[in-house]
């Protein structure tokens, strides 16, 4: 299922844990994928976030860092999403990865062309795509 704009992942708050300065936000995608973002108490605020509010969450591809499914590394990162390549688009310096979450929306990645020959990668193969909690912009969805 295409998204509006690419990266972009239609989601409902499906918790808030509020902290002094920032918070953080569990949501679920669309496709039932969960992802945690970090904003401030008062974009929360201004925002008018709460469980049930749909919001579209959108991720730079820059941001976005794929790792092998067999890889056994531990990260700090709080967003690891399965997902299989769906298409490459090559280019001189950064290849840009559309990738295809489990249920069937579309996120993408931008990795430099060394990264991408040097992990070997190829539609079908089985990643996950690992971002920060940082970086997952909110944007009310009304």
């Amino acid at each position: 299922m295409p998204t509006p704009l690419h990266g972009t992942l239609p989601c409902t708050v499906a918790a808030i844990r509020a902290g002094h300065l920032h918070d953080e936000i569990e949501l679920r995608s669309a496709g039932a994928s969960t992802l945690i973002a970090t904003i401030t108490h008062y974009s929360t605020q201004t925002l008018g976030l709460r469980p049930g509010v749909r919001v579209h969450a959108r991720v730079k591809p820059a941001s976005v860092l794929l790792l092998a499914q067999d890889a056994s590394l531990r990260i700090a990162a709080q967003n690891a999403l399965p997902a299989t390549i769906e298409a490459i688009e090559p280019g001189a310096v950064r290849h840009e990865i559309t990738l295809s979450l489990p249920g069937g929306e579309s996120l993408a990645a931008s990795l430099t062309r060394t990264s991408a020959d040097r992990l070997g990668l190829h539609p079908g193969q089985p990643v996950h795509a690992v971002f920060k909690a940082s970086a997952v912009v909110l944007a009310r969805a009304e």
